[in-house]
């Protein structure tokens, strides 16, 4: 029995057999051809990429209609790469320069390419080799006459995919198999591969490093998604305690359902709104079905990491559609954080020794005023119902502030000539992430009508920290003293000045935490949709004057370890009849 920990992903439990999805499944070895039989050749290769390009739209339309618009985006980028001459008409010129197979020279332009972005030092544009992958795999497909891969073939039910990664198309193919779970050895939370297992409600785990080596056809794996363990081999004790363990955590998440429709309300009568953060836009349908009270964050730059930024049109169809399902609850939209991870191609931004430092969030925006300008009046054109609110990234202090809201001055000024109508009161907000913006927090709290605590990168910045790097994420610490008191002057300084305060990073999600946040007197706490139910069942069950006293108890102590001790012993005392499994690491081995 082996034990491997990555990045949970796609929460859930997963028993079943493993199916090791290993390269592309081709070996095409280097072959001359002649000048004639190459010509018929390259008319077949160029019928079997026409037939790549319908297949793609077809899985696009699929996709549409049965798991979202923004899913089915990912399959606008595969169909421009078919029709890229970096990749088709290069390998037809290879093959005639070389006089070799087509086949051949398509896979070495392919792999050559593949190995460009790979090399790449931007995440996003790593993750584009697979989407060539993808795409090469499908065109080398039709041209030999290969359905589907063998590796894909059969009809289990109970297959967990074990992959180096894996292909949007590959989780639509296999989605419709019913697999039980995920892992992969690359990958982060916002990785295609992890947003498919998501949308497809699979357990995944990704950044699972060398598991392919330790993994083999039929293994019996657990994939526990909520302790971040995939559990290769495991003994027939451990089995049968997770099999207990997967039908009590059923059981425990359908328990949670009865919540849906009561309110986030404490034992002695606070009121904490409960929102959620979303970027794909067919989770606006989540906001009703796990009634929340609105979308506290929605990650707009996910919008643009396409080949082609959408339209001042497209995006205010896409804000308006938001708007209109979750009327006459609130929409926070954060306008695009891109930079650090996220940049894009459309912007000619020079290479950065610290791009998380550099010209990101407000910043880029700023410097490419047009784009911003364009979203902020597609934003405003879709604000008719009076439900949407703009929040701005990256805020470091008053003159960045007091210049984005000129901008939005500008876009309210060009929509007011065209006789466009709009929310002329909208509400305007920031993200308080950057440690300047906490500690004038009193300054910027006369300047907007909310904050919205990013803990992501209060704590990264704060603590000097990157948190994907192994060897100090240890120092990576929610509670530690500084990011409490920033926290605290945060929340203080917007009330005092009359505005209310949200947290939206992801530690407003963690149970472990909830104590804290309710007793620091937060108004509005934005989860991911999978944590907004627990999060509920915790503020219900709880006293919000007796959080406050543990909260204010928590400042006497001035080491970190001090603090999670003191934290850790109410956990346990007022969460451990109520959350499942809670202060357990999964089933005993």
């Amino acid at each position: 029995m082996k034990v491997f920990r990555g990045i949970p992903s796609s929460s859930g439990i997963a028993i079943g057999h493993a199916l090791p999805l290993k390269g592309t499944g081709f070996n095409i070895k280097r072959a001359h051809a002649g000048e004639k039989e190459l010509e018929e050749q390259i008319v077949l290769f160029q019928k079997a990429v026409e037939k790549t390009k319908r297949e793609l739209k077809k899985i696009k339309n699929t996709v549409r209609h049965e798991i979202g618009i923004e899913e089915s985006a990912i399959f606008d980028a595969h169909i421009l790469l078919v029709n890229d001459p970096n990749l088709v008409e290069k390998a037809i010129k290879n093959a005639r320069e070389e006089s070799v197979s087509i086949d051949y020279a398509f896979t070495e332009t392919l792999n050559s390419l593949v190995q460009i972005f790979e090399n790449m030092p931007d995440e996003y544009l790593k993750e584009r080799a697979n989407d060539l992958l993808d795409v090469g795999k499908r065109i080398l497909k039709n041209y030999l006459g290969i359905q589907m891969a063998p590796e894909l073939a059969g009809d289990h039910t109970d297959l967990i995919i074990i992959a180096h990664n894996i292909s949007p198309s590959d989780m639509v193919e296999l989605g419709k198999k019913r697999i039980g779970g995920l892992v992969t050895e690359v990958g982060g939370t916002t990785s295609h591969a992890a947003i498919m297992a998501r949308s497809l409600e699979v357990p995944a785990i990704v950044g699972v490093s060398n598991i392919l080596s330790e993994v083999r056809p039929d293994d019996l794996i657990i994939v526990d998604s909520n302790s971040n363990r995939v559990i290769i081999d495991p003994d027939e004790e451990t089995v049968k305690a997770y099999q207990t363990l997967r039908r009590e955590y059923v059981r425990y998440i359908k328990s949670l359902e009865k919540l849906r429709n009561e309110e986030a309300v404490t034992r002695d009568g606070k009121r904490i709104k409960l929102e959620i953060n979303m970027e794909l836009v067919n989770e606006a349908d989540l906001v009703n079905s796990y009634g929340a009270d609105g979308v506290g964050l929605f990650r707009t730059e996910y919008l643009f990491m396409r080949n082609i930024l959408p339209t001042e049109e497209e995006q205010a169809e896409t804000y308006q559609y938001i708007s209109q399902i979750i009327y006459p609850k609130e929409v926070v939209i954060r306008t695009a954080d891109l930079g650090g991870d996220k940049f894009i191609s459309h912007f000619e931004v020079p290479k950065e020794m610290n791009p998380f430092l550099g010209l990101r969030g407000i910043r880029l925006c700023l410097e490419y005023k047009d784009f911003f300008k364009t979203q902020l009046k597609a934003i405003l054109r879709a604000s008719k119902l009076k439900n949407i609110r703009i929040m701005f990234p990256m805020i470091s202090g008053v003159d960045e502030l007091r210049q984005a809201k000129a901008v939005l001055g500008e876009a309210m000024d060009e929509l007011k000539e065209r006789g466009t109508e709009f929310d002329e009161e909208i509400k305007v907000g920031i993200m308080i992430e950057i440690p300047s913006a906490a500690v004038i927090s009193d300054i910027l709290a006369t300047e907007v009508d909310f904050f919205s605590i990013g803990t992501n990168d209060l704590i990264q910045y704060t603590l000097a920290v990157d948190r994907v790097n192994e060897k100090i994420s240890y120092l990576y610490n929610p509670i530690h003293p500084a990011i409490l008191r920033l926290i605290k002057m945060t929340v203080n300084n917007g009330h005092q000045n009359g505005i209310p305060v949200a947290m939206c990073g992801q530690m407003a999600g963690m149970a472990e935490y909830a104590l804290l946040l309710i007793g620091m007197d937060l108004d509005t706490l934005s989860v991911a949709p999978s944590n907004l139910l627990e999060m509920k069942k915790i503020i219900r069950a709880v006293e919000y004057d007796k959080c406050k006293q543990i909260v204010q108890s928590s400042f006497q102590f001035n080491d970190v370890h001090l603090i999670s001790d003191h934290f850790q012993r109410y956990n346990k005392e007022y969460l451990s009849g109520i959350l499942f499994n809670y202060g357990k690491e999964g089933a005993n081995e």
